[in-house]
């Protein structure tokens, strides 16, 4: 079970490397919303502005000590995994404010920054990558820069 749980995680890690080099290389990108279009897909316009409702949203659950609301803003096996490991993608007890001007758009992945305020007040800068899962974006990897 647990070798299972190892290699489903390292196919997790490469998917998510892949994305993260094409996100971050804007093969095909643009800069665009990190909110869905009303159909559910990725709005990939480069005049579409990000839904701040949802950005808030999701840096409050992300900021949440309870574990359950912030597996909300993870991608399910994401937060499979932080329920197997206990450990999360994001230092607990801090507090996270998603820079929605700095979201981009590839498909159904998006890239933004982040300032992550740790519990005893240092802020520091982490780029967040998400999919887009049921018309709203789950958080797949947080990088500190």
């Amino acid at each position: 079970m647990r070798k299972a749980a190892i290699y489903v995680a390292a196919i997790s890690l490469a998917v998510i490397g892949v994305g993260l080099a094409l996100v971050l290389s804007g093969v095909g990108g643009k800069r665009a919303s990190v909110g869905p279009d009303s159909s559910g897909r990725a709005n990939t316009s480069a005049t579409a502005h990000i839904d701040a409702g949802q950005v808030e949203t999701i840096g409050s659950e992300l900021s949440s000590p309870d574990p359950v609301t912030f597996a909300q803003a993870l991608d399910p096996q994401v937060a499979a995994g932080v329920a197997a490991s206990g450990q999360r993608p994001l230092p607990e007890g801090s507090t996270v404010t998603i820079d929605r001007a700095s979201a981009t758009i590839v498909g159904s992945v998006a890239t933004a920054l982040a300032t992550v305020t740790a519990a005893g007040g240092h802020a520091s800068q982490w780029d967040l990558l998400f999919t887009l899962q049921n018309g709203r974006w789950a958080l797949i990897a947080a990088d500190p820069q």
